[in-house]
């Protein structure tokens, strides 16, 4: 991959395996703008619907599917036919989906899914931080009712997929990029087309490196109409929740000593350079790319700490434990707890009054290349 993807099946594979990519070019998705927002796990590629296959296909906790079509600009059917193509997808859903009685909706569809896909749809969506600390079962029963309602007033959330093509064909040629015409014309068709009364959201969006040298997927919307997709009550709920505690955290900063509150400060400002930091509900979550180091900054109301946790014991890190453990430092108090049997935790404070950002950094430098889950 130089900007764009040699093939659509290369773009498919990267949105399956990534789906964040795709969240972090609509805002109101974008975990990097606010942890509170429900992840898409995706059920797979290729999805066998009655007028053909989908190419990806994704759930959230609220019961909402994210259809994807991918194209590439140098296809000449991104002109007229994908639009009719990813409409269809969604009659095709509900027509394979509702039943006389509406009553097995959900099992319809995981009949469907388990040709593409071994995936347990419902032990996947739990693992979303949104529902931590919940009701489990109550979520369960509304999900099922919202999934089934969804599908029955087509609320989907439904995305076209561009990409540049950045390769060479047979003759040695270099396919062009991007057509100007072909992405105007498809626009002036689904602005004509749409209506405000769909439930369905439509989105074109483009997707590409950074740059030619940059393994860094930025994605954003190009054409939209926007449409209020439902959310359950649960999950509103716990998303307010979260927003106030992240404010309750940012509250706490000004407490903290001088020198803890700048050593802070110093701290997120280097982890910025090289992690992406996430505003939760403990603090900041620390990431690498798109994927969690299990670790996170805590506030609260007397101090900071730093928390690395869901240590396994298949982890390179898991036997220096004791070593972490035992070791004198100058700056920082640094304790292990064991949970679970395997699973463990690594608490970093800082000592009063000191300037502790240097030796913090080497011990979260050792813990990250030595964390591999």
């Amino acid at each position: 991959m130089k900007n764009g993807f040699v093939s659509e099946s290369l773009m498919q594979k990267h949105i399956h395996e990534n789906p964040a990519d795709l969240q972090n070019g609509i805002p109101e998705l974008d975990p990097d703008l606010n942890e509170s927002v429900p992840r898409l796990i995706s059920l797979g590629r290729e999805i066998p619907l009655l007028s053909g296959p989908l190419d990806n296909l994704f759930i959230d906790i609220n019961g909402v599917l994210t259809i994807v079509e991918c194209k590439r600009y140098s296809d000449s059917r991104i002109k007229r036919e994908v639009y009719s193509q990813v409409i269809n997808y969604t009659t095709d859903l509900q027509n394979m989906l509702l039943d006389i009685e509406n009553k097995n909706v959900f099992e319809n569809f995981k009949n469907i899914i388990s040709k593409v896909s071994d995936i347990e749809i419902l032990e996947e969506l739990k693992k979303d931080t949104i529902l931590s600390g919940k009701n489990i079962d109550h979520w369960e029963t509304e999900f099922k009712k919202a999934f089934a309602r969804n599908i029955r007033s087509a609320y989907f959330r439904v995305i076209i997929l561009c990409s540049p093509t950045d390769s060479i064909d047979l003759s040695g040629k270099q396919v062009k990029s991007f057509s100007g015409n072909q992405i105007r014309n498809l626009m002036d068709i689904m602005s004509f087309s749409e209506n405000k009364y769909n439930n369905y959201e439509l989105i074109l969006m483009d997707m590409r490196s950074r740059s030619s040298s940059s393994t860094i997927i930025d994605s954003k919307i190009i054409w939209r109409r926007y449409s209020k997709l439902p959310m359950i009550p649960l999950v509103g709920n716990s998303i307010r929740d979260n927003a106030s505690k992240i404010e309750r955290n940012l509250a706490f900063i000004p407490s903290y000593s001088k020198p803890h509150q700048d050593t802070l400060e110093k701290l997120l400002a280097n982890l910025k350079g090289k992690y992406r930091l996430k505003e939760n509900s403990q603090g900041y979550s620390i990431n690498k790319e798109n994927k969690s180091l299990y670790t996170e900054i805590s506030l609260n109301e007397k101090e900071w700490q730093i928390r690395s946790h869901q240590i396994s014991d298949n982890e390179p890190i898991f036997i220096l434990l004791n070593e972490i453990n035992s070791k004198a430092y100058d700056s920082i108090l640094v304790s292990v707890d064991r949970i679970n049997g395997p699973n463990a935790v690594i608490n970093i404070t800082l000592r009063d009054n000191v300037d502790s950002l240097d030796e913090t950094l080497v011990l979260l430098s050792y813990i990250f290349e030595n964390r591999t889950r």
